[in-house]
């Protein structure tokens, strides 16, 4: 699965975008019908510090949205936090198609 990242005011190194992948090829777990992946990094121009991710993953019909922001400049937590809403969103879209079965 192809992941694009969009980083907006940011450089970003090659180990960030492998953790960005890997994070994101775990969603194959919950959900095996994943037609995209796209993240969104911003550091905010107001707070220096301040880092919001948003991860958008679309399945067939539905778009699942995941974001996660942080106070310091810790990227790799905002990663993690919406990796961890994505996925939840995942388990409960798996599960309602399997009802409706």
């Amino acid at each position: 699965m192809a992941v694009r990242i969009d980083a907006k005011s940011t450089k970003l190194s090659e180990s960030t975008k492998e953790h960005i992948e890997g994070v994101c090829a775990k969603f194959d777990q919950f959900f095996d019908r994943i037609v995209d992946t796209e993240v969104i990094l911003d550091t905010q121009a107001k707070h220096r510090h301040a880092t919001s991710v948003e991860i958008i993953v679309k399945v067939p019909n539905q778009r699942i949205v995941g974001k996660g922001e942080t106070a310091d400049n810790n990227l790799f937590k905002a990663v993690d936090d919406a990796a961890h809403r994505v996925e939840s969103q995942l388990k409960k879209y798996h599960d309602k198609l399997v009802a409706r079965r």
